[in-house]
């Protein structure tokens, strides 16, 4: 089942004939989806104020899980910031048996780190060349939608590409809106470099534009600075 999804999710499916329930997350984790044990009860939750929510679970914070958000800005492990509460890993899947309450961890997925002189080189060329097309199949995929999609345009070298691919692919449809933020402070601000991005995309001008107060802009500024230690 796995080798058919692509992109994010994260998803809990129940069995009714087999009694059993399968909790996954995607390949990089970028959907979350945390689990715990109640006495006999299993709890799941995408976030994990969700399972706090149920009065079931104790708000008991684990030092190792904080240690870990502290020392790499994420948790590299199944170990979350809340003592009980665990996280099930990206490309990782949860089989629980309604039955005898057993749980059986799979791993359906890795990245491929291959060792040094094995690694995949087709050529600068080749590999532009692909890169392109796996950017573009991306960018088409996430297109399609129920609802009207946007584009967040900064002016930088990432947003301008998907904009102009997403263009590209919707060219029959007249291209994508595009937005950026409009913050009243030159230091911060990306108006120009975005309205000017857009321009040679061939959007024209972004045509939404999000104006941030000053006093959040200078909150940004002071948040910013490195600490000074006494």
């Amino acid at each position: 089942m796995f080798q058919h999804l692509r992109g994010q999710f994260a998803f809990a499916l129940w069995d009714r004939k087999k009694w059993s329930l399968i909790l996954a997350r995607d390949r990089f984790g970028i959907v979350p989806l945390h689990w715990t044990k109640a006495g006999d009860q299993l709890l799941f939750s995408s976030e994990i104020k969700g399972l706090l929510a149920s009065g079931l679970v104790p708000a008991e914070p684990d030092h190792r899980g904080l240690d870990h958000i502290f020392s790499f800005f994420a948790i590299p492990s199944r170990r979350t910031y809340f003592k009980g509460i665990s996280s099930i890993l990206p490309g990782h899947f949860l089989k629980i048996d309604g039955n005898t309450g057993s749980i059986d961890k799979h791993q359906y997925w890795d990245s491929n780190f291959p060792d040094q002189g094995d690694e995949y080189n087709p050529g600068i060329k080749k590999a532009a060349a692909e890169f392109g097309e796996h950017l573009t199949e991306a960018t088409r995929l996430r297109l399609r939608a129920d609802v009207p999609v946007g584009c967040y345009l900064s002016g930088g070298v990432d947003s301008t590409t998907l904009l102009q691919l997403a263009a590209k692919t919707r060219a029959d449809q007249k291209g994508v809106p595009a937005f950026t933020i409009e913050i009243p402070c030159p230091k911060l601000n990306e108006l120009s470099p975005a309205k000017h991005a857009a321009e040679q995309v061939g959007c024209g001008a972004a045509r939404y534009y999000l104006r941030c107060a000053i006093q959040s802009a200078m909150r940004f500024r002071s948040s910013s600075r490195p600490a000074k230690l006494r």
